[in-house]
């Protein structure tokens, strides 16, 4: 049986250790860097949050596209199930996202 008496100074020990023990990321701030001033931040902050050249790419797909769906509902096998619709994408949040709009038919029925 064990002495709960020793499990519990044994536990109050280790929690004492990892209290006592500072994280990496506390020493780094004490270290010889100094923090950047708040415009220094802020203009970081705008750098970051700018459409950059990958959102470009979102451009080719702006526009309505005739979309056609295949749907294999017994597996590979039989002829697949094709539904048309059409597609619009346009750009949001300041050229940041792709939004896609479809419309289109499932089984012969339009929602």
């Amino acid at each position: 049986m064990r002495n709960p008496l020793l499990c519990g100074g044994v536990f109050v020990l280790i929690l004492a250790g990892i209290i006592s023990v500072g994280s990496p990321a506390q020493e780094k701030g004490k270290g010889g860097k100094k923090m950047p001033s708040q415009e220094e931040m802020m203009k970081r902050w705008q750098e970051s949050m700018t459409p950059g050249v990958a959102h470009n790419a979102f451009e080719n797909f702006v526009g309505s596209w005739d979309a056609e769906t295949k749907t294999w509902m017994s597996g590979p096998g039989p002829e697949p199930a094709i539904s048309k619709g059409t597609s619009d994408y346009t750009l949001t949040f300041g050229g940041r996202f792709l939004q896609q709009q479809y419309a289109g038919e499932m089984m012969g029925q339009r929602p």
